[in-house]
């Protein structure tokens, strides 16, 4: 899962996925360990016994196998069955997981919209849907010990019959067929216990049919090119440096001979060009909605543009393997995840090799060190379930720190500032000054306070570059910045 293609995760939901993860398993592991306790327990018996039967006699021996085969590939129709419903079980539960994840997450705002009684309305239909198929699944596994056992018997009652027959005609003795009838029954009862396992095989058999999707999906890296692709000039191809050619891009792939206006209308962005220099803190600007985090997105490769091409260090991004392209990059998103658990951990993500020291000074360089101060555990102060215990501009101040302690020389900043107050946002530009000379710096923002003094900022607007050039320039010459300057009482050149 954890290296499935980003796009594979816009249509799935995590409860799913995360009970793919321990109630598909669990079923599984509990199936191979009564499936393993029946087998190793009764082989043994159902071998000597086997070779017994035919030494006695063996027309009579074939008679057993055969009624015990045939037997057999009814538990396996039946078995069959079990694996259907077990998958509309477990596929359900994901459902239900599903549910509970998102309510869990969104407890707060639940409770303060007092949405409380609809969801729990919604998640006990869920579960009561949940419940029918179980009760569904229980009643054909109820048919399956008592039909196992039936044809066992029914396979006993043929070959007794078959034996008597053989005695009046006086092609065995009667102490042969008693001796026979003894061997078959010793063979029976494992048998029917493994008869019984296949109930609990068809619904592990379900539960990796469900397993098997996930395994089945092609891996990020299989979307890789295995041929270098083209490079800029040598002239162009500065050390970090970032190059968008023409490149359009859209969420919803088209099929093959779809409309050309529709497919114009699914691009988020739409023959895109900019070059992004290192040492140099590049901008990009706009209305919510243009495609500016896409644009990050695309030079992290989550995903790859429809046509165009992205250059990093002047060569085809895509011609580097993901995992060395990540490593010359370092990615700020906009809602600032952070993991359960420590400080020092998010800290250390992506950063393992980062001293405690470090880590002191880059949170008093983003303005946190009073977490440090507040907190007899130090770095190790559990920061709570997706930080639960952080606003959100702290959170976002605390993925600012978890960058600056990376060695990558491009910086992706996504909206960096958008819950900071006045003060911490200065306290967190002069931060980002100070990488401008030594990276390549690249920032999405709304609110303009953040980048006037880039030294390149270019307008988005539904999917195209407007316009770019500095502050003042795009003041005179771009109407759409000039508004949004407007509004946000910056539109007086600096």
């Amino acid at each position: 899962m954890l290296k499935l293609p980003i796009f594979e995760f816009d249509k799935r939901s995590v409860g799913d996925l995360l009970s793919r993860v321990s109630g598909d398993s669990s079923r599984m592991r509990m199936a191979l360990i009564q499936g393993t306790i029946a087998l190793t327990s009764g082989s043994f018996i159902i071998v000597g016994a086997a070779i017994g039967l035919a030494l006695k006699d063996i027309l009579l021996f074939l008679t057993a196998l055969v009624t015990v085969v045939v037997s057999f590939i009814g538990i396996l129709f039946m078995s069959n069955i079990i694996q259907r419903a077990s998958f509309r079980v477990q596929k359900e539960l994901g459902k239900l997981s599903e549910l509970v994840e998102r309510d869990l997450h969104a407890i707060r705002t639940i409770r303060s919209t007092n949405a409380t009684s609809n969801e729990e309305k919604e998640a006990k239909q869920q579960a009561e849907n949940l419940r029918k198929l179980g009760i569904r699944l229980a009643k054909i596994q109820s048919f399956m010990t008592p039909i196992s056992n039936m044809s066992l018997q029914i396979c006993g009652l043929i070959v007794l019959g078959f034996g008597g027959y053989r005695v009046s005609m006086g092609y065995m003795t009667i102490e042969d067929l008693i001796a026979f009838a003894l061997l078959l029954y010793i063979m029976i009862g494992p048998v029917g216990q493994i008869f019984g396992t296949f109930s609990g095989i068809g619904e592990s058999l379900g539960a990796f049919a469900r397993i098997r999707e996930v395994l089945d999906l092609a891996l990020e890296s299989d979307y890789d090119t295995t041929t270098r692709i083209t490079t800029l000039p040598h002239s162009s191809a500065q050390k970090g440096m970032v190059v968008f050619e023409n490149v359009s891009f859209g969420y919803n792939k088209l099929k093959f001979g779809a409309d050309i206006a529709q497919k114009e209308a699914e691009m988020i962005l739409k023959e895109v060009s900019l070059h992004a220099e290192h040492g140099k803190r590049t901008a990009i600007v706009g209305p919510s909605g243009a495609g500016k985090s896409t644009i990050l997105q695309l030079i992290e490769r989550f995903y790859d543009p429809d046509s165009g091409r992205i250059y990093v260090d002047g060569k085809d991004h895509r011609s580097y393997p993901r995992e060395e392209l990540r490593s010359l990059i370092t990615y700020v998103e906009q809602n600032a995840p952070v993991i359960p658990g420590t400080l020092r951990e998010n800290l250390m993500i992506g950063n393992a090799n980062v001293s405690d020291q470090e880590c002191y000074d880059v949170l008093k360089e983003v303005n946190l060190s009073y977490l440090i101060d507040r907190s007899p555990e130090k770095l190790d102060m559990e920061i709570g379930e997706s930080g639960t215990t952080l606003s959100g501009g702290e959170r976002q101040r605390l993925a600012l720190a978890r960058s600056l302690l990376s060695k990558a020389k491009i910086v992706l900043l996504d909206e960096l500032t958008s819950n900071l107050d006045s003060l911490n946002e200065i306290a967190i530009k002069k931060a980002v000054d100070k990488l401008r000379e030594s990276k390549t710096v690249i920032i999405v923002a709304h609110r303009l306070s953040t980048i006037v003094d880039s030294d390149i900022i270019y307008v988005l607007e539904h999917g195209r570059i407007v316009g770019s050039g500095n502050h003042n320039e795009l003041l005179d010459k771009v109407p759409l910045y000039r508004e949004l300057a407007k509004e946000q009482f910056l539109d007086k050149a600096i």
